[in-house]
């Protein structure tokens, strides 16, 4: 009798599982961020409030990109698509310059609140927070097509 080898690419379901609650609290953060850099926001609550939010945002990464990178995203992949391995690993490299630069907005944020200079540069952290979100948006469709594309390969509908 000859053993068949199986080359199924499939994801991991402890990863889903787990990344699920972690994702939902991120995305939280991230839609009142939004909400407060797209406001003429002039109190000091509301800027306190933003610094506050920024911190919790980059400790929510730590936590996701730390279950990205023990769980990763796909099992089985060398074999039978080797182009999904080079693709996770890329995107995992892209973890710790996201973290870095939520670190650094976040004490950022946290050095104008206590020199009492966020009033004055208030439009400043807005801009470097809006690009940042858009690396994070970028990063998280590709890691959404990633996942797509693990489905395609399982099912056979990438064709």
């Amino acid at each position: 009798m000859k053993a068949t080898s199986s080359k199924a690419v499939s994801l991991n379901a402890a990863f889903l599982d787990e990344i699920k609650q972690v994702h939902e609290e991120l995305n939280e953060l991230l839609s009142s961020l939004r909400v407060i850099a797209h406001c003429d926001i002039s109190d000091a609550t509301s800027r306190r409030l933003f610094v506050d939010s920024l911190g919790a945002m980059r400790d929510q990464l730590a936590l996701r990109f730390s279950l990205e990178d023990a769980y990763g995203y796909i099992e089985n992949p060398v074999d039978a698509a080797p182009w999904l391995t080079e693709v996770a690993a890329e995107l995992r490299d892209e973890h710790s310059l996201l973290y870095r630069q939520a670190s650094r907005l976040s004490e950022l944020a946290e050095s104008m609140w206590r020199s009492e200079q966020l009033a004055q540069r208030w439009q400043m952290l807005l801009a470097k927070f809006m690009s940042f979100d858009d690396q994070l948006t970028r990063h998280e469709t590709r890691e959404n097509e990633l996942v797509i594309a693990v489905c395609n390969e399982d099912v056979g509908v990438g064709d």
